[in-house]
């Protein structure tokens, strides 16, 4: 399984209580978190249509680079 993905600690307060006893807390731009849609996308178990699904959803792909 790959995963890609990021997200802040407060995203997950119960693991990262139980890992180091501290609640984070939900800053002020994520406020809307627990309202979005979660994505999820199946491919296959192949190395190029990983890296080919990773190059199309990379955000150089889809704006450019910055110069």
């Amino acid at each position: 399984m790959i995963v890609l993905s990021t997200a802040h600690p407060a995203k997950f307060p119960d693991a990262v209580k139980a890992a180091c006893g501290h609640t984070p807390m939900l800053p002020n731009w994520l406020a809307d978190l627990p309202k979005q849609q979660e994505r999820v996308t199946v491919l296959p178990a192949d190395q190029t249509a990983v890296e080919r699904f990773v190059t199309s959803a990379s955000r150089v792909t889809r704006e450019g680079a910055a110069a």
